[in-house]
């Protein structure tokens, strides 16, 4: 529900008390978050990285990314609103390196809003 609202978000995203001293510290070219809920997460953080936001799209049982074209070498930071299973995060990065995003171009960090996995990792990262 926090992602309806734009002040709302933008704050937590923005603070130090919130997700900015999460943020990497290293380049990032484009955010890119799942379809539909990390959409809005995705331009906020992009927004405070200064960098390109898009997002992937279901595609039968997966996602892909169909909108937007990232660079050979440009930088991917992937995040979602709620991770649960991480299913439809790894979707995503999956429907990356199908749009032809190099493995090591997708930042080894997942940012999220709320995780219920119960675990700081996802397929190892």
């Amino acid at each position: 529900m926090v992602t309806q609202y734009a002040a709302l978000l933008q704050g937590i995203v923005s603070n130090l008390d919130g997700l900015a001293s999460k943020l990497p510290s290293a380049q990032v070219d484009w955010v890119i978050g799942s379809a539909f809920g990390a959409v809005t997460l995705s331009y906020a953080i992009a927004a405070q990285l200064r960098a390109k936001a898009g997002f992937t799209e279901k595609d039968g049982e997966g996602m892909k990314l169909s909108r937007f074209e990232v660079g050979p070498n440009e930088k991917v930071l992937v995040v979602e609103d709620t991770i649960s299973t991480g299913g439809s995060t790894l979707k995503t990065i999956e429907g990356l390196g199908k749009a032809g995003v190099k493995p090591e171009n997708i930042l080894p960090v997942i940012i999220c809003l709320v995780n219920r996995s119960g675990s700081d990792q996802l397929a190892g990262r």
